[in-house]
């Protein structure tokens, strides 16, 4: 099974092939300390969902 996706960088459909075969990850931005907690910091969680 392949996974294929849009890159906005090229314009174009391409192949996902991941950087390391057989493992697969994700990365996600988690809560800015340097502030008081908000609405927004829940987004990225639920968004991501």
């Amino acid at each position: 099974m392949s996974i294929r996706f849009y890159d906005t960088s090229v314009r174009q459909i391409r192949d996902f092939t991941p950087l390391q075969p057989g493992c697969v990850s994700i990365y996600l931005c988690g809560a800015t300390v340097q502030a008081a907690p908000h609405i927004g910091h829940i987004r990225s969680g639920l968004n991501f969902d």
